[in-house]
């Protein structure tokens, strides 16, 4: 498996992703009772945000990684001349 530490730092933003995600949920139901609906919303949406963002950032680089790897195969694949 090449690049480790590529795949170490997207799974690292996705997992950082959940966790603002799940933080955010806990933050804006604090808000809810202390300001209603308007602070729970502005507050998780703010959150959703984020962690959709650093979520999504990890995935795109999971995504890279996955592309770079099928690349590398084909083209040995190619250059040995055996058929797919």
């Amino acid at each position: 498996m090449k690049y480790a530490a590529l795949r170490m730092i997207s799974f690292g933003y996705r997992v950082l992703g959940v966790l603002v995600f799940v933080a955010g949920v806990i933050f804006a139901a604090s808000a809810a009772g202390e300001g209603g609906v308007g602070a729970f919303l502005a507050v998780f949406i703010f959150a959703l945000l984020y962690a959709l963002g650093f979520y999504g950032f990890g995935q795109i680089i999971a995504i890279q990684l996955g592309i770079e790897e099928n690349l590398r195969r084909a083209a040995d694949v190619l250059e040995k001349g055996d058929d797919f």
